[in-house]
């Protein structure tokens, strides 16, 4: 497999170069005005400790989640057609769609738990659910920026095979990251009956209908 880089492949757009380039602004501004953000966020992943609580919704954070959304949704532009068949006119149409729903996703996630952890008055348990799910968020962006970069800008790469080895690496993420959350949930004192319902509920059944529906696609 011959990998040649172009500034420009065929079909691709100047302003997914531009959003790009952004999120690496973005990306380098964070790191520049909080030197310390990246290293603990990292640390915070690949550690049995709970994610630093930050009082309230933080600057980088926001811009972290962005990259996240915006390189995930370039991702997820180039290498579906080769696993589900949709018709939008336009690249930019596409991008915005799976911009709008993964947002959307996440909100309701996290207006979901929020709901449950009112209602089951667990507030304190569900704060730190949802700060573990916006740590993978923000980590997940800073590798798939350059990610998105590569298979954006490079002739030569099998994207078919690129996707599927990019869901699998995602499966397995998603697996850590919810047994990581189950065992600190755990030690924290939440119930294992209420965290199993979480799980079920905004894990395990979405991740599982995603795959089914994947396969179905891939085997038609």
């Amino acid at each position: 497999m011959k990998i040649e880089p172009h500034i420009r492949i065929e079909g691709t757009e100047h302003w997914a170069a531009l959003m790009l380039f952004v999120c690496l602004l973005l990306l380098v501004w964070v790191k520049t005005e909080y030197p310390r953000k990246i290293p603990v966020l990292f640390r915070e992943v690949f550690t049995g400790e709970l994610a630093i609580k930050e009082k309230g919704i933080t600057l980088p954070s926001i811009l972290l989640f962005f990259i996240y959304l915006t390189c995930l949704s370039l991702l997820i532009m180039r290498i579906a057609p080769y696993f589900i068949k949709f018709n939008l006119s336009g690249w930019w149409n596409e991008f915005l769609l799976f911009f709008a729903i993964l947002l959307v996703y996440y909100l309701g996630e996290t207006l979901l738990l929020l709901i449950t952890g009112f209602i089951f008055e667990v507030q304190s348990a569900v704060w730190d659910y949802i700060s573990e799910i916006y740590i993978f968020t923000h980590f997940s962006g800073i590798i798939l920026l350059p990610l998105a970069a590569i298979v954006l800008f490079t002739y030569g790469i099998n994207l078919k095979l690129t996707g599927e080895i990019l869901l699998t690496l995602t499966g397995l993420l998603v697996l850590y990251r919810t047994a990581r959350m189950f065992i600190l949930m755990i030690a924290k004192g939440l119930r294992p009956f209420y965290l199993i319902l979480y799980i079920c509920c905004l894990e395990i059944v979405p991740l599982a209908l995603f795959i089914k529906y994947g396969l179905i696609i891939h085997l038609q």
